[in-house]
């Protein structure tokens, strides 16, 4: 989702008269250019490394670190109706490293579609777990420590055009994330409120992670899709659809 962040903040500002605002290394595609695929992937490539430390003039957070205050499964949630899971305070590093390997743009049918690549990713915090994963009952509450190795994101992007006094703008309507990590590791602290058996846990989970990464793949997807999704639609909002790319039909 930090694309659709890129995105956003490419168009913060007239492509006509404020291409100061934007770092000069940066590039808005035209939607006629045979090329614009190629021409978007670049242009991402180079805007994610000055996200890496933010962008204040562009109102843009910084990514690297990305602190974030609070994410929620409650009980009952679609994708693990039998957990509770609560982490907060955490700190994100890793997307001063992402690059997006390829991108699929339509401007005029507002349709995007990314894939992005990690070689690592680390989210630090607190969590709160209460429930079973994968039927092994499973709480406790402590400070923890998540490592991924080689994230592959694939994500797919739909929208429509919303008018507004005469101008339209972007609304997300869907995007689909579909995630695969190649290594997984943790340590959380207290698990089963019980410091011993906590390090059996973590041990156990990191020695034959697969199963467990697998079956919380969807929650992970999920997480992404909360962080950066409404960071993207809040400067969608700001921003008239014809300054996202140039020479729309």
């Amino acid at each position: 989702m930090v694309l659709l962040l890129w995105w956003g903040l490419n168009v913060s500002c007239d492509n006509s008269s404020n291409t100061s605002y934007l770092p000069p290394d940066v590039k808005i595609c035209s939607a006629k250019d045979p090329k614009i695929d190629e021409c978007f992937t670049n242009s991402a490539n180079k805007m994610l490394k000055h996200l890496a430390d933010g962008i204040p003039r562009l109102n843009a957070v910084q990514m690297e670190p990305l602190h974030f205050p609070l994410l929620s499964l409650e009980h009952n949630n679609s994708i693990f109706p039998s957990l509770a899971f609560n982490i907060s305070d955490t700190v994100h590093r890793g997307w001063k490293d992402v690059v997006v390997l390829r991108s699929k743009v339509n401007p005029n049918a507002h349709e995007l579609f990314f894939v992005l690549y990690a070689p690592q990713y680390f989210v630090g915090g607190k969590y709160e777990i209460a429930g079973s994963i994968i039927g092994i009952p499973t709480e406790g509450t402590g400070d923890m420590d998540v490592y991924f190795e080689n994230c592959t994101l694939s994500v797919t992007v739909r929208g429509r055009l919303e008018d507004r006094n005469g101008e339209e703008y972007y609304v997300i309507v869907d995007a689909f994330q579909h995630s695969y990590y190649e290594k997984f590791q943790v340590d959380f602290k207290n698990l089963f409120n019980n410091t011993a058996l906590s390090a059996v846990t973590n041990k156990v989970i990191n020695y034959s992670y697969r199963p467990v990464l697998d079956a919380l793949t969807p929650a992970i997807d999920q997480v992404f899709a909360v962080i950066y999704g409404p960071l993207a639609q809040r400067i969608f909002d700001r921003v008239p659809y014809r300054q996202l790319f140039t020479d729309l039909d």
